[in-house]
């Protein structure tokens, strides 16, 4: 888990980088695999530490909040 939270770290160093729609798709691959490497470790962390039967309630809780913080995410950056 440590490692995959310490590759999403630079994960928004890229879009600094940005100044051609091309380079936005090259970019965005990279961006997309920090970031996924990031969330399966949270995943794993969160599957391995739950009680035995539950797995899937709490993978329901997880994925639950995971996609408020992302769609509050979107809300907060429009906001901006």
């Amino acid at each position: 888990m440590w490692w995959g939270a310490l590759v999403a770290v630079p994960q928004m160093i890229p879009p600094a980088f940005i100044h051609s729609g091309a380079l936005a798709q090259i970019l965005a691959a990279s961006i997309g695999l920090m970031g996924g490497i990031a969330t399966a470790a949270y995943f794993d962390l969160a599957m391995r530490s739950c009680p035995a039967g539950l797995q899937g309630t709490l993978m329901m809780l997880v994925d639950g909040v995971y996609i408020l913080s992302a769609r509050g995410g979107d809300v907060l950056g429009a906001r901006i």
